[in-house]
């Protein structure tokens, strides 16, 4: 095997290619499915995400053992591994449980939280990851754990439309842009925890303490330069955002509901 062939980095060759290939389980696991009753399309999604879960955790204690892997974070500046900074509560990963609770309890607060921001959680990792992820061979452990993770995460809007367990109505905007708000307010709390008692001195969970380098988060960190509230301008990015996929939502809904009706 070319070695160099599989280094995986942003847009790509490889990069498109498993973007192609997770399009193609998330479309297979539509077609198999959708016919089936509700209760059995939730189970199926309930469980892809609880075998996910796992894999997370075993992709980050493998992290735990791999040098190379701090030996990268020196170099880039950032303290070595530690798992308190590695739980599943980014914006991204902790949609990994969320959807569980959501689908398990019928939340759609929970439900709507997922479909916005999970896919977009996950793109946004993907296409702008952390060190030791970039320009790295795809078979590597920690690059395995990394993408297969980010990219099933990524198929939560498709999945939750696809398989008809939930679409959203511009009325569930308002519960679900809370449901962010609680879940920064209480990541907020969370790197506080973890940094003033030495568990994490770097904890930024939702980066709520530190824009980290995104340079939108860095102008609104100028303007407001306290933990968590320096991401209240995000509301003007996000509620645009969710009002616009849920248009799309609805089009897209009513356009399925006519092709139906057609071939009954």
């Amino acid at each position: 095997m070319n070695s160099d062939f599989w280094i995986l980095a942003p847009f790509n060759a490889v990069f498109f290619m498993c973007m192609a290939l997770t399009a193609a389980v998330g479309f297979a696991i539509i077609r198999i499915n959708r016919k089936k009753d509700e209760k059995h399309r939730r189970r199926a999604v309930v469980i892809l995400y609880a075998v996910t879960l796992v894999l997370f955790f075993v992709y980050k204690i493998w992290l735990n053992f791999d040098r190379e892997y701090d030996r990268i974070l020196e170099q880039a500046g950032q303290v070595g591994f530690n798992f308190m900074d590695e739980l599943p509560l980014n914006l991204c990963n902790i949609n990994l449980i969320l959807i569980i609770i959501g689908l398990e309890k019928r939340a759609r607060p929970i439900l709507g939280f997922t479909f916005f921001f999970g896919t977009l959680g996950a793109l946004m990792a993907l296409v702008m990851p952390c060190a030791g992820f970039d320009c790295y061979n795809l078979f590597l452990p920690r690059m395995l754990g990394y993408y297969v993770t980010h990219f099933v995460i990524a198929l939560q809007m498709p999945l939750l439309a696809g398989l008809n367990l939930y679409r959203p109505k511009f009325r569930d905007i308002l519960p679900a842009f809370g449901t962010l708000l609680l879940l920064t307010a209480c990541m907020t709390g969370v790197n506080h925890l973890f940094r003033t008692n030495g568990i994490s001195p770097t904890s930024n969970y939702f980066f709520s303490y530190d824009p980290n380098g995104n340079f939108i988060l860095e102008l609104f960190y100028s303007w407001l330069p306290y933990p968590g509230l320096y991401l209240l301008p995000c509301a003007a990015i996000v509620l645009p955002y969710m009002a616009a996929v849920t248009a799309v939502s609805r089009l897209m809904h009513r356009h399925d509901a006519k092709t139906d009706g057609c071939a009954a």
